[in-house]
């Protein structure tokens, strides 16, 4: 299925983390990145948690916790803190990105659609995103097939089309951005 590469693509996206980090909050992060590896998301979102504290509008850190909510299963309180990333930081595709991620995995294909819009709209360069807004593309248009092929399933050409879809995502296996260090 189409999704599956979609939500891959954006479900680890901390190297733009990186981009927003200062060197000790660098270091914090990087902490939180491991316990994160680590599959020890409680301590990790414990340590972010503590960082925020400290330094509550820092957009690096408040984008970090999104990823850790979203790879750690919650991921409608990350969507919540994309948003909020979103509506203080709009200039950082990033969370647009992750957020379309998200709400594509939901079926909220036109949320999704919007979302990689206003971070291409932020970045006209970020190539990530124009990736996914494709392959949303390519999500979207074989919902339609299949539902045209049960309309009239002896359309061989539906059917062709259909496959032709699934033979392009099986043959591009998933790509994601890893952590700067």
């Amino acid at each position: 299925m189409i999704l599956h590469r979609f939500h891959a693509c954006l479900r680890v996206l901390p190297a733009a983390v990186a981009l927003f980090a200062g060197t000790a909050c660098a270091d914090i992060q990087q902490e939180i990145q491991v316990l994160a590896r680590q599959g020890n998301y409680p301590a990790a979102l414990q340590k972010l948690d503590a960082a925020l504290g400290q330094s509550p509008k820092d957009a690096s850190l408040l984008f970090l916790r999104g990823v850790l909510l979203a790879d750690s299963g919650r991921k409608a309180e990350a969507v919540a803190q994309y948003e909020r990333v979103i509506e203080q930081f709009p200039e950082l595709p990033e969370a647009y990105n992750n957020l379309a991620a998200l709400t594509a995995a939901s079926g909220q294909y036109d949320r999704a659609r919007w979302a990689l819009e206003s971070a291409l709209r932020a970045d006209p360069n970020y190539a990530l995103a124009q990736e996914n807004l494709g392959d949303l593309y390519l999500r979207m248009a074989a919902l339609a097939y299949e539902k045209a092929g049960r309309m009239a399933p002896e359309r061989q050409p539906l059917q062709n089309k259909l496959q032709q879809l699934r033979t392009l995502d099986a043959a591009h296996p998933p790509a994601a951005a890893q952590p700067k260090n």
